[in-house]
């Protein structure tokens, strides 16, 4: 795992195949427009956001894993004693892999093809202190957005991999929807 900076991030994003761009304090938006969505609610039980989680990164195998980013977008949103708390866990994480960036300067992770179970630690921990948080796979062919309003939206490049998604996905119940800041376009 390797800590990346804002900037960083969207440089990494801009470059994959299908390239996606920062816009905006939250949206990430495929260059080219193409964007198919659904949600799935993320539930309130701890152990089922770890299968979830487990769920939303595993796509279409964990054995098909080419690592990707977890982007920290917003962390400070509900009170300073939690929020203190999930800060202290991921810098504690984040040293573990000798990275001491804060989470101000260096808000993402890349993850290699080997540290899955690394990047879904770093995505529960998100969804656990219910903060914004996107994984962009390397293929970059889709990408997630988890919501502190506690719903994760799946946005794929195209209409056949949605399908597949929402097969893959279906245990958790989607439903279509766009995230907000696809809602305009």
């Amino acid at each position: 795992m390797q800590t990346l900076s804002t900037a960083e991030c969207a440089r990494w994003c801009e470059s994959r195949s299908n390239p996606i761009v920062a816009s905006g304090q939250i949206a990430l938006t495929y260059q080219d427009g193409a964007s198919h969505s659904m949600a799935i609610s993320v539930p309130l039980n701890f152990l089922e956001r770890v299968s979830l989680s487990y769920s939303l990164l595993s796509f279409p195998g964990e054995d098909t894993f080419q690592g990707g980013i977890v982007w920290f977008k917003e962390w400070n949103i509900g009170p300073s004693y939690i929020e203190r708390a999930g800060w202290k866990v991921v810098e504690q994480m984040r040293r573990g892999y000798g990275q001491i960036a804060s989470l101000e300067n260096a808000p993402g992770q890349r993850f290699r093809r080997d540290e899955f179970v690394d990047a879904q630690a770093f995505l529960l921990q998100a969804m656990s202190f219910e903060w914004d948080v996107f994984f962009v796979p390397a293929l970059a062919d889709h990408y997630i957005f988890v919501s502190h309003t506690q719903v994760a939206y799946c946005v794929a490049h195209d209409a056949k991999l949605l399908g597949e998604l929402c097969s893959y996905l279906n245990p958790w119940g989607p439903r279509n929807d766009l995230p907000f800041f696809l809602q305009s376009r």
